[in-house]
């Protein structure tokens, strides 16, 4: 129960309810990678009149999202509760027993952002940072020879008292039923000294979720992959000769996720009654619970004039989510019978046991967009090439139409590039789904009850 030392004596709090016993391993959680934000500007300056341009400025950035750290592994935990142990437990989410090995989750990638404003050739790279893998969880070992109660009543909890009188007090009224709306208590002052005594209580804490025996093992779910943007602007037009043009090219890839990690084995020997009360509650319930895996986010714009823009981009790959392990649940033992098991709530379950492999990553969502106004050479030369058709892989086709939609208003004709020297192409738009991470394998399950050997 929870205690609170006031002038150096315990008082205990029932309002808020306590678990009986609670055994854990817990890894720590890895630490989110840091963001990075990486700009530059390149402006060029034009020549002079009768001067030639003889010299071309180009710009290369490159950012890099910070990794996240990895999760700590969880132990393996084992309880031994000796035969004829009574535990009792109340309140909401509580339970009578409580063995847990749970595996820490992987740091997210950070965020990265990468950016430029240039007149001439340019490159930029962008990558988010890579989500964290996380720990693993051990085996949980119960074994329990218990009679467990789980109530919604804190009369049910025996509490300390400090006097003899208080003692017998609490005997005779053990069996009367009081009811503390009425205004009888009130004319004879007993109100507060009956809940002061703990033999009341207005405020009885409801027991909704809790379980008579709990036992997981849950493997971390990894990082998240980072977001990147990555984009640049052509600020002016190109000046270099032989009718060609500035390349810029912008790349962009998605944090991938980090792998979530495997869960141990779980095993239940349990003896006893169990008895609990509540919605959704359980009177024993064993998991084994593999992490899950996560993808990431890119993000990738290029914007020119004069100038031949590539984008590409690349979602971040789901990761593989983690394996869950077996779980065994046995009630009875060759010498102590299983005893019953008794629930009271809706939704409420004798005993559940699972065995659930973590999902994988989410495939990383992926957009690409690139947009480019061309004048062309003011010369003689042939007429330039058909516009090139973007390759693009995970793009909706809708997309594809509006972007050469603007580019017709652009060169104000119906798809035809503008005429000059050489050949000219608009732009090249890759984009590229990340791939989906695979589901972690499910254990199996098992349980059986026994009877006591004839003598």
């Amino acid at each position: 129960m929870p205690l609170t030392n006031v002038g150096g004596t315990a008082q205990i709090d029932q309002n808020k309810g306590s678990d009986g016993i609670i055994a854990q391993s817990v890894g720590g959680g890895g630490g989110n990678g840091g963001v990075n934000v990486t700009a530059g500007i390149s402006i060029a300056s034009l020549p002079s009149a009768g001067q030639t341009n003889n010299n071309n400025s180009g710009a290369v950035l490159v950012g890099v999202g910070g990794f996240g750290g990895t999760g700590g592994n969880a132990g393996s935990v084992e309880v031994d509760i000796a035969a004829g142990s009574t535990i009792r437990a109340h309140g909401t989410g509580k339970s009578g027993v409580i063995a847990q090995s749970l595996g820490g989750g992987g740091g997210n990638g950070g965020l990265n952002v990468s950016g430029g404003i240039v007149s001439d050739s340019s490159l930029i790279v962008g990558v988010g940072g890579l989500g964290g893998n996380a720990g693993t969880a051990e085996d949980v070992t119960v074994t329990a020879r218990a009679d467990i109660t789980v109530t919604t009543d804190p009369e049910d909890i025996e509490t300390p008292t400090d006097s003899d009188f208080e003692t017998k007090l609490r005997e005779v009224l053990s069996d009367q039923v009081v009811d503390l709306a009425s205004n009888q208590l009130d004319s004879f002052g007993l109100r507060d000294l009956f809940v002061d005594l703990g033999l009341f209580n207005e405020d009885k804490p409801d027991t909704d979720g809790s379980a008579g025996l709990l036992a997981q093992s849950i493997g971390g779910g990894g990082g998240n992959g980072g977001l990147n943007v990555s984009g640049q602007l052509n600020y002016q037009a190109s000046e270099n000769g032989n009718g060609q043009t500035d390349l810029s090219i912008v790349a962009g890839l998605g944090g991938h996720g980090g792998t979530g990690a495997d869960a141990g084995d779980v095993s239940v020997t349990s003896t006893g009654d169990i008895t609990t009360q509540g919605y959704a509650s359980r009177g024993i319930f064993a998991q084994s619970i593999g992490g899950g895996g996560t993808g990431g986010i890119n993000v990738t714009a290029v914007g020119t004039q004069n100038s031949s823009p590539i984008g590409i981009g690349v979602g971040g790959f789901g990761a593989n989510g983690g394996n869950a392990g077996n779980v065994t649940v046995a009630r009875g033992t060759a010498t102590l019978a299983a005893g019953q098991i008794r629930t009271d709530g809706i939704g409420a379950v004798g005993l559940e046991a699972s065995s659930i492999g973590g999902g994988g990553g989410n495939a990383g969502v992926n957009a690409v967009l690139g947009v480019t106004r061309t004048t062309g050479a003011q010369s003689d030369g042939g007429s330039a090439g058909d516009r090139r058709t973007p390759v693009n892989a995970g793009v909706d086709a809708s997309v594809i139409t509006n972007f050469n939609a603007v580019l017709d208003e652009l060169e104000g004709n119906n798809s035809t590039p503008a005429a000059g020297g050489g050949t000219q192409t608009n732009a090249v738009a890759i984009a590229i789904g990340g791939g989906a991470g695979s589901a972690g394998m499910a254990g199996r399950w098992m349980w059986t009850t026994s009877a006591p050997s004839p003598r």
